[in-house]
């Protein structure tokens, strides 16, 4: 008995060995998400998502937006969604469970109704938690 225990509990141990270690710890709830100009190092933007623990997300503060995020691999999390008429998209590298930071990149096909023209920017994204509940959405 003793020794099946001991398997046992090696075993336990093993399986929770290959768990990456931010998955028990990662904040879901409100980021702040603050975007420079990947080109030129301007500010761009800052506003607040929710990064619900079913994978959703949804803009607080700005435009109306939401989609889907996921943790992909063992410190990445993939954003991707709509902010009003842009599709947004973000690698992001889990610093710490208050902080992600990342690529982004927004593109429109262009609207004749908003006059706004087809085109991407690529932008540098810093997200900080900020709590662990969410407003409802815009």
């Amino acid at each position: 008995m003793k020794k099946f225990r001991a398997v046992l509990a090696a075993a336990l141990l093993a399986s929770m060995a290959s768990v990456p270690a931010f998955a028990a710890t990662f904040n879901t709830g409100t980021w702040e998400v603050d975007t420079t100009v990947a080109s030129t190092g301007a500010h761009w933007n800052t506003f607040h998502v929710c990064l619900a623990s079913n994978g959703d997300w949804y803009m607080l503060d700005q435009n109306p937006g939401f989609g889907h995020w996921e943790i992909t691999g063992t410190n990445d999390v993939h954003w991707r969604g709509n902010i009003a008429e842009f599709n947004d998209s973000a690698e992001l590298k889990i610093k710490n469970r208050n902080l992600m930071t990342g690529p982004a990149e927004q593109w429109i096909d262009g609207s004749a109704t908003t006059g706004v023209a087809a085109g991407n920017l690529s932008v540098a994204s810093t997200w900080r938690f900020v709590a662990k509940t969410c407003a409802n959405p815009f």
